[in-house]
């Protein structure tokens, strides 16, 4: 018998009006985001529905690229992106795959896991 499981904020990434771990950004971002300009190139890996990177281009930061596994956390970062009409390049991709095919000024992750399986 193949149980899944699945994760508790896949059903919350259902829903705009509400955010599975935080609306705030992680604090470490406050603290260190004047370290970039506003035209730094910025990636976050396993954004799960966006809240660092929402923030980020809410602040005017415009080169933001963001990814995660997570189908249904991409659809709402897009989604939310384009009701507060900001730009992001958000996508679904996988962290044990995922190649960097440019510079980055800050590259973030937070509370991300991979699990590799022989």
């Amino acid at each position: 018998m193949d149980k899944t499981v699945i994760p508790f904020w896949e059903e919350t990434y259902q829903k705009d009006d509400v955010m599975a771990f935080s609306v705030e950004p992680n604090r470490t971002i406050k603290e260190f985001e004047h370290l970039l300009n506003k035209q730094s190139n910025i990636l976050e890996i396993g954004c799960g529905e966006g809240q660092n990177v929402l923030y980020l281009a809410e602040q005017g930061y415009c080169n933001i690229d963001a990814f995660d596994i997570s189908e249904s956390g991409i659809s709402k970062l897009k989604r939310l992106c384009e009701i507060d009409c900001l730009e992001i390049n958000a996508f679904i991709h996988d962290l044990t795959t995922y190649i960097f095919g440019k510079k980055y000024d800050c590259i973030m992750s937070f509370a991300t896991n991979t699990t590799i399986v022989d």
